[in-house]
């Protein structure tokens, strides 16, 4: 390969890594949560843990229902949904780091409040939650097809 090759070569890598660090700073944000944490946070949602087996089989129940569009917890369900909670803010949180031990270095799961986990947990999942609306409308939708002549009259 010649000079002008390797050049257009490395301009090319050059871009393709620019956008990558581009797409990968829109899955990452500095958040600053109701209790007044500061962390780092990735994007990693209910669907991201299941495609790598990342949901405890005590969890699949209560992630199946939230993929499949459950919004509402009632609190005798709050202690199996908070595990599903805390399985999302674990793979979420970049900095502080977690950890086992509370220490200069680590932040432990217990220590977040609830209110924080819950914060974090919906930023994460908010490309399923925007859903929401379209799937009620869907649903409100289906069978509001006239089925006189005018159907295909509007479209000619």
């Amino acid at each position: 390969m010649n000079d002008n090759g390797n050049f257009a070569l490395k301009a090319h890598d050059a871009k393709r890594a620019e956008k990558m660090r581009a797409w990968r700073a829109t899955r990452r944000a500095a958040v600053t949560l109701s209790s007044g944490l500061e962390v780092l946070l990735k994007k990693v949602a209910v669907l991201d843990l299941a495609a790598h087996g990342e949901i405890p089989q005590t969890l699949s129940a209560i992630a199946d229902e939230f993929v499949n569009g459950k919004t509402e917890i009632k609190l005798e369900e709050f202690p199996r949904f908070a595990g599903l909670v805390n399985a999302v803010v674990c793979a979420c949180v970049i900095d502080p780091p977690l950890g086992e031990v509370e220490d200069d270095a680590h932040l432990t799961l217990d220590e977040i409040p609830m209110e924080d986990r819950i914060e974090i947990f919906r930023w994460a999942n908010e490309g399923a939650s925007a859903l929401e609306p379209f799937r009620a409308k869907s649903e409100a939708d289906v069978g509001i097809v006239p089925t006189d002549e005018r159907v295909g009259s509007a479209a000619e």
